[in-house]
Formats: structure tokens, C-alpha cells, sequence
């Protein structure tokens, strides 16, 4: 597991469909903070109810293709999990 420096957050991302991209949508006012400290380290972020939908449209797709059916849970999970 990689540790995230003090103060410092990567980046938020939506991975949807094989695409990873930040979410569009900053929530106006909102942070997300160090839970020891309060500082804030950034802007909290929203994905967009389009890429909502895109997701669940690609989920559905790879549902119906039977593409994951044969494949380990845990491969699946950190193929997502760790998808550039």
C-alpha cells in the first residue's frame, strides 16, 4: 500500500469504461480534510449524473458480455482498483 504524505491527497478520479479523468463537478464550499488536523487539502469533487449513467451503462454492457463471469474476484478488483 502507498502512503499519501501528510497534507496531501491524490488526486479524485471517476474510472469509468476504461477512461480515468476527475470528476467535473466541484462541490461548491466543500473539502475534504485531514481528519487529525481539519486542514483542508482539497476541493471535494461530484461525478457528473452523466458519467452516472455512463457508468452504469458500461457496467450493464460487461454484465451482459459475461466478460468478468470467468475471471478471480480479487484479479477483478485490483485490475480496477489499480487501472491507470
Amino acid at each position: 500500500m502507498t502512503l499519501v504524505p501528510a497534507g496531501a491527497l491524490p488526486e479524485q478520479i471517476d474510472r469509468i469504461d476504461g477512461s480515468a479523468q476527475p470528476p467535473a463537478d466541484v462541490l461548491d464550499g466543500a473539502w475534504l480534510c485531514d481528519p487529525s488536523t481539519g486542514e483542508p487539502l482539497q476541493p471535494r469533487r461530484a461525478t457528473a449524473p452523466a458519467e452516472v449513467e455512463r457508468a452504469i451503462a458500461a457496467s450493464a454492457r460487461a454484465h451482459r458480455s459475461g466478460a468478468w463471469a470467468d475471471l478471480d474476484v480479487a484479479y477483478s478488483a485490483l485490475t480496477q482498483l489499480w487501472a491507470p
